[in-house]
C-alpha cells in the first residue's frame, strides 16, 4: 500500500505572535506513485494562486511532500509470491523526469520505520528476572542488545529502538534530538552526521511490539535512490527477528519506507 500526502504551509508573522496555517492535500488512488507528480504540481499551482489572491509573498509558503510505501516483510513466508522491484529513487529525480522542477534549495529525507512483535517466549523468559520497580527492563535490554549487535555488524548508523508505546515522528534538524510529547516521540537527524544506535523504552509498561527507525544520510543514496539502503535494512530486520525468535509464518513485520521533500514556494511565471 502506498500513501501520499502533500502539505502546504503558509507562515505569517504577526508581532508579537506567530501563526501557522496548514493545508493538507491527500490522495490514495491505485496509480499513486506514477501520478504523484501531478498532485505535487497541482498543489504548487494552488498555493501560488492562493498567495497571489491573499497578497502574500510566495516565500511565506512552504511545500512539504510526504510519501511512504507500507508492506509486510514476512509476506513471502505466508505464501504471497507476488513481488515488485523498486529503486526507491529520490522524489526530486522522479519528478524531474516528469518535467516538474524542484528548487535547488530543498530538504530531503528518507527513512524506514519497522514494527516488530515481541515473542511470547521472550516475555516468559524475562519475567523470571523482573523487578517490582522496573518489571520490563530486562526484556527491553535484551532486545536492545540484539538490535545493537546487528546494526554494528552491518555498520548501520542512525538507528533508533522504541519500546514505550509512542509513535515516532522523524524530522530534519541541524542538531540531533530525541524528546517525548504525549503519544509521540520526536527524532531529529541532519542527514550528514551519523549517530550511533539509540534505545528508548519504558521499563514499567509491557508493549506487544517495538519500533525500529533507520534514517538514511547522504552516503546512503546510491544512483540517486535508496534501493541499497532499504535492502540493507531488510537484511538487518530479518536477522533481528531471527535472533529474537519472531516466527515469520505467524507474525507480521510491518515496514514503512518514507520519503519527504520540502522547500519554500518559488515565484511562478
Amino acid at each position: 500500500m502506498i500513501q501520499l500526502a502533500i502539505r502546504v504551509f503558509k507562515v505569517i508573522t504577526i508581532e508579537p505572535l506567530k501563526q501557522k496555517i496548514s493545508l493538507v492535500v491527500l490522495t490514495n488512488n491505485e496509480e499513486i506513485r506514477h501520478s504523484a507528480f501531478e498532485l505535487h504540481q497541482n498543489t504548487v499551482e494552488m498555493a501560488s494562486e492562493l498567495a497571489d489572491t491573499l497578497g502574500f509573498s510566495p516565500s511565506l509558503f512552504k511545500i512539504k511532500d510526504h510519501q511512504h510505501v507500507t508492506y509486510d516483510l514476512f509476506s513471502p513466508e505466508k505464501g504471497d509470491k507476488k513481488t515488485s522491484t523498486h529503486e526507491f529513487r529520490q522524489v526530486k529525480h522522479r519528478y524531474q523526469q516528469q518535467s516538474v522542477l524542484i528548487p535547488q534549495l530543498n530538504n530531503q529525507m528518507g527513512y524506514v520505520v519497522a514494527e516488530l512483535p515481541i515473542a511470547e517466549t521472550l516475555i516468559e523468559t524475562m519475567d523470571q528476572k523482573a523487578t517490582h520497580t522496573a518489571p520490563y527492563n530486562e526484556l527491553y535490554t535484551s532486545i536492545s542488545k540484539v538490535v545493537a549487535e546487528v546494526t554494528s555488524e552491518m555498520e548501520l548508523k542512525n538507528a533508533v529502538m522504541i519500546a514505550n508505546g509512542r509513535h515516532p515522528i522523524v524530522t530534519s534538524s541541524k542538531q540531533g534530538f530525541v524528546y517525548n510529547e504525549g503519544e509521540l516521540i520526536y527524532l531529529g537527524f541532519n542527514g550528514v552526521e551519523d549517530q550511533n544506535c539509540i534505545a528508548k523504552w519504558n521499563s514499567t509498561i509491557l508493549t506487544n511490539k517495538f519500533t525500529l527507525v533507520f534514517v538514511a544520510n547522504d552516503a546512503d543514496i546510491n544512483n540517486k535512490g535508496y534501493g541499497r539502503f532499504v535492502n540493507q535494512i531488510h537484511i538487518a530486520l530479518k536477522q533481528i527477528a531471527a535472533r529474537l525468535n519472531i516466527a515469520p509464518e505467524m507474525n507480521q513485520l510491518v515496514v514503512r519506507f518514507h520519503q519527504n521533500i520540502a522547500y519554500k514556494l518559488p515565484h511562478l511565471d
